[in-house]
């Protein structure tokens, strides 16, 4: 049996583990599978791959931040065993083992991809590589991408794991529930959530659009993320007909769902502008401000559509405010409805005294109103 081939066996975790079992005796850092790799390697005194003795055998100790300089002792033996796996002769195998080290090492991932594209057999043992990378570093980037190659290249292979799959995702969101890169592959291969946590950064993104947003604003206004599902519904409900514009002060925006290239005629306040766009983009502007009671029509490369001013009830924010009248996200939210200067300026200095280390970007909000002109007739 190879050296890797035994690695992998030997560590990578069964289905019965418990989450303390995953996590125990590593190292919080990449290089924290080290102690593991020094367990294999002791027990052949001659290992080839070293071609020494490893007689003694280190007791894992976790970093410590603030020490001086020097005192780095497993990073320091961590990076001596890594430059030692580098120099060996090219094989799947040194691969295999760095990406276990060094779970962003992308020259190595890369190297597996080929490896498996040749030899698929390989399936389950690259699962356990990626596996055991991730108990080292569960929010890194590059054993997330390998695995997700692996189950849309080999969807044979992967009907047959999904159990597995759901129980490593569970395993580890249940040591942190925020962990999008397990959320975004749990999502995308297994479509299903493993609880309702709404104020959960990852939850929002992926369910946001099952949810109603007062609800949530209603259940806890103080948490900043119950604003967020506000925002996302807004911007879902302007951009339902796929467009809708913004009117600055002294410029418009046009705002597109999809990338927008091609000829675009304005029309409004009697002005007519017309843009051509050779590149797709989701905004394009228009170097002025103009005014209308009415509304404005687009021609989006020949297609008309008419644009009226957004209504839109905006009086739960002040509820908000006679609850918790210290309510930073109803705060900003009013800013969104509230044109007078005067009343503006009374706004955001509230804000900035509820948050004073913001209050420099705070100041820029000034001038900053928009008028929403949406498709229909201000629906």
């Amino acid at each position: 049996m190879s050296f890797t081939s035994s690695f992998v066996i030997t560590n990578s975790f069964p289905w019965d583990l418990t989450l303390r079992r995953f996590f125990t005796g590593l190292l919080s850092r990449n290089f924290s599978i080290l102690s593991i790799l020094q367990r294999v390697l002791s027990r052949d005194s001659h290992h080839p791959m070293t071609g020494r003795s490893h007689s003694k055998k280190r007791k894992p100790q976790m970093i410590v931040h603030n020490v001086e300089e020097g005192q780095y002792t497993e990073d320091k033996a961590a990076l001596e065993e890594l430059l030692k796996l580098r120099s060996l002769p090219e094989s799947i195998e040194k691969h295999m083992a760095i990406v276990q080290m060094v779970a962003d090492d992308y020259f190595s991932w890369n190297k597996l991809k080929e490896h498996l594209l040749s030899n698929p057999s390989d399936f389950g043992t690259q699962l356990r590589i990626c596996e055991n990378a991730l108990r080292g570093n569960p929010k890194s980037y590059q054993p997330w991408h390998h695995r997700k190659f692996m189950m849309e290249r080999f969807q044979k292979q992967r009907e047959k794991h999904l159990g597995r799959e759901d129980f490593l995702t569970k395993l580890l969101l249940d040591s942190d529930p925020r962990n999008f890169h397990c959320w975004n592959y749990r999502m995308l291969f297994l479509r299903t959530r493993t609880g309702r946590d709404l104020f959960n950064y990852s939850y929002l993104h992926h369910c946001s659009g099952s949810e109603d947003p007062l609800s949530i604003i209603y259940t806890d206004p103080l948490d900043p993320t119950c604003w967020e599902y506000f925002y996302i519904w807004r911007e879902r409900r302007r951009m339902r007909h796929g467009v809708y514009i913004r009117r600055y002060s002294k410029h418009l925006e046009i705002r597109f769902e999809e990338p927008f290239w091609g000829k675009l005629v304005f029309e409004g306040g009697g002005v007519e502008r017309m843009v051509s766009s050779e590149f797709a983009t989701k905004i394009v502007m228009i170097g002025e401000s103009v005014e209308t009671l009415g509304k404005y029509r687009v021609a989006l490369n020949g297609k008309e559509v008419d644009l009226g001013p957004e209504k839109e009830d905006f009086g739960f924010l002040h509820e908000v405010l006679e609850a918790e009248s210290r309510c930073h996200g109803a705060l900003l939210a009013l800013l969104d409805y509230v044109d007078e200067e005067t009343e503006r300026a009374s706004i955001i200095e509230r804000i900035a005294t509820l948050d004073p280390a913001r209050r420099s970007y705070y100041s820029t909000l000034h001038g900053r109103f928009y008028c929403v002109y949406i498709p229909g007739s201000g629906e």
